[in-house]
């Protein structure tokens, strides 16, 4: 039987998501007075571009504002993961925000929410 060198691949985790993530130029988050420009969100949490992933520890919750043009929406977040490759950053997921936070985020990023697995 004739093998492959795809054969020694070694599978890589796989990130499981609820809901559709999306692009959004100018989007940030503000953790700590510093602004991280944002490279993919949803409701549920974000991709934030951070130039060096290992300066927030992880599972630490920070207060934080969502920026974009001229709304800002108050939110707290979780540090839930790091890469540094193939791209730098941090993913946080949102850990509260106010009924109306939650409500003008949807309308800001426009996801339609997908149902639980």
């Amino acid at each position: 039987m004739a093998t492959s060198d795809d054969d020694d691949v070694a599978l890589a985790a796989v990130e499981r998501r609820r809901e559709p993530r999306g692009l959004f130029p100018g989007l940030c988050l503000v953790i700590a007075s510093k602004s991280y420009p944002v490279i993919e969100a949803s409701r549920r949490g974000f991709f934030l571009q951070v130039h060096d992933p290992e300066t927030m520890a992880l599972g630490k919750s920070h207060p934080a504002t969502l920026s974009y043009k001229e709304q800002r929406l108050h939110i707290s977040v979780e540090i839930v993961r790091k890469e540094i490759d193939p791209r730098r950053g941090v993913a946080v997921r949102i850990v509260s925000a106010t009924r109306d936070t939650d409500e003008e985020l949807r309308k800001l990023l426009a996801v339609a929410e997908v149902p639980p697995e």
